[in-house]
């Protein structure tokens, strides 16, 4: 197969609107201050690479089909006090139904994060630390250890299906804080890989019926 052409270790900081990068490789590249409108990045590898204070509106960083583990995701990518606009990761289950988009360890230090979507990401030991996430989206994704410290607007997030124990999302930890999070959202999380269904509970005994009155003498 051809290869993917390399960005990999550049620099820009000029403002991109309506691209699409298609199977490209970021790695390392340093895009801090950008500002990105309406780009695509699609099967790409983005390890280590920083946008750090960058801007991106309407941002879909999107993976699809299985490869190699650097066209995979975005380990180690550094978002940090980046502000996002309707931006989303999604590794899109098509071709790859158990698929998880790599992004371990990426950093979204301070980061305005407000309605970002993130599916069927591994978000493993990732930082959120002081990130502004109201309205953001975790749908099927790995969040062990990642760090949620001093992040604000978290009990507006949306969650679903998620696996793992995050830090800094509330005070007790583990699973049963999550309710305080998103009530409703998701009882027991599934086994990892994400996309597995659980299996409905069993259906609850029927009541007993009322007592009878007592009779008249």
């Amino acid at each position: 197969p051809r290869t993917p052409p390399r960005i990999d270790r550049g620099e820009a900081t000029a403002a991109l609107g309506h691209v699409e990068a298609i199977r490209c490789r970021f790695d390392h590249a340093r895009l801090s201050g950008a500002a990105l409108s309406t780009v695509s990045f699609v099967d790409s590898s983005l390890e280590g690479a920083s946008f750090s204070q960058a801007m991106l509106s309407l941002v879909e960083f999107l993976w699809e089909h299985p490869g190699p583990s650097s066209l995979s995701g975005a380990s180690g990518a550094d978002f940090s006090y980046g502000r996002f606009e309707e931006s989303e990761f999604v590794f899109k289950r098509t071709v790859d139904p158990g698929g998880v988009a790599n992004m371990r360890g990426t950093k979204f230090v301070g980061a305005d994060l407000t309605n970002a979507a993130f599916l069927a990401t591994d978000l493993q030991e990732a930082s959120f630390l002081g990130a502004s996430l109201p309205g953001a989206q975790f749908d099927h994704c790995n969040v062990e250890g990642a760090d949620f410290t001093r992040a604000t607007g978290t009990k507006a997030m949306d969650l679903l299906l998620l696996h793992g124990t995050p830090v800094g999302l509330c005070a007790g930890g583990g699973h049963s804080c999550w309710s305080s999070v998103q009530p409703n959202s998701w009882a027991v999380p599934p086994p990892f890989p994400p996309g597995m269904v659980p299996a409905p509970p069993p259906p609850s005994p029927p009541s007993p019926p009322p007592p009878s009155p007592p009779s008249s003498p």
